[in-house]
């Protein structure tokens, strides 16, 4: 050992610089070995992260896919329950015809069968109901909103039935002119054409900040005057305001709520066909608005089949209701 050496030996800082020294590089060396571990497991977790990220993809993936067949599932049930409410609707329908075409069998008045009862025009409910009223009711004055099938049944009414009288509205010239050859009119029965305009409804009736628009036969309450009704039929003017397309109206068939005292007779029946759509709905709801404050008792009832019909009654034609 050199001088040198054997003085540093004796420096205590030296041996303690020189104790630390090889402490610090065994500490050294164990870090080193901890960040080796370290690096193993981030590399074990990250490989771990990377197959958790892929799972969760790939599950992401089967969710939007079951997303998706759950969408198309419901649409799949959507229009099954719409087929199945229209299946309902048809099966009520063919039940009404058959049903209607027993009644008829031995009219004495209904001579002339030959009925076009599709698409637009009247469907069965709504003619076996009013061949019931009329058959067993025996309106005296009827009054028909809108020209067609059922005309061909109130008008063989009236010529067999002359203690009745039967007023048809109708705004179209062409048709009323087309239609009128292909029945026979008695002089018990008056076919008149009448202007129809599209007016702005009460303010009391409208939806806040919306416009709502109707179409009505024009002046109507001023043609009929103070003439008392036991039956009116609704079935005109159109329950829409734009065509094409076709645009429904929030209120339909509005001349009725005119007519509310005034020309109703002490007992009567209103029938308006279509009633499956919100406007004629909306209609009837103020029908019997004004039948309430006018302190007019009154009865409802409803017939279906591919279209609805509502009926207002008043106790003398209650049974109705059972038809």
């Amino acid at each position: 050992m050199s001088f040198f050496e054997k003085i540093l030996n004796k420096s205590n800082s030296y041996l303690y610089y020189k104790n630390n020294y090889f402490n610090l590089i065994k500490e050294n060396e164990n870090l080193r070995n901890e960040n080796k571990k370290l690096k193993s497991s981030l590399n074990e977790k990250s490989e771990e992260i990377d197959s958790f990220n892929n799972e969760f993809k790939k599950l992401s993936k089967d969710n939007e896919g079951i997303k998706n067949s759950v969408n198309s599932n419901k649409s799949l049930i959507n229009s099954l329950k719409n087929d199945l409410k229209n299946e309902r609707l048809r099966n009520l329908e063919n039940n009404y015809a058959f049903v209607f075409h027993d009644t008829i069998k031995e009219s004495k008045w209904l001579k002339s069968k030959n009925f076009s009862l599709i698409n637009a025009a009247s469907n069965y409910s709504f003619i076996y109901i009013l061949y019931r009223i009329l058959d067993e009711m025996k309106p005296v004055n009827i009054l028909e909103m809108g020209l067609g099938q059922t005309t061909k049944l109130t008008t063989q009414y009236a010529d067999y039935f002359k203690f009745s009288n039967l007023t048809t509205i109708e705004g179209d010239q062409v048709w009323i002119d087309s239609f009128s050859k292909n029945i026979e009119i008695p002089d018990n029965a008056n076919i008149i054409q009448c202007d129809i305009e599209r007016v702005v409804i009460d303010e009391s009736l409208e939806i806040p900040n919306k416009t709502i628009e109707s179409n009505r036969y024009k002046n109507l309450d001023k043609i009929l005057k103070d003439e008392k009704f036991d039956l009116i039929i609704i079935d005109g003017p159109q329950g829409f305001i734009d065509y094409p397309p076709i645009k429904s109206s929030t209120y339909s068939r509005t001349n009725i709520w005119n007519l509310i005292p005034n020309n109703l007779a002490d007992e009567f029946i209103i029938i308006i066909d279509d009633y499956d759509r919100i406007g004629e709905q909306n209609t009837i709801k103020h029908v019997e608005e004004l039948l309430n404050k006018e302190n007019i008792k009154f009865d409802k009832c409803i017939t279906k089949g591919l279209k609805t019909q509502c009926i207002i009654l008043t106790e003398k034609y209650k049974f109705v209701k059972w038809f």
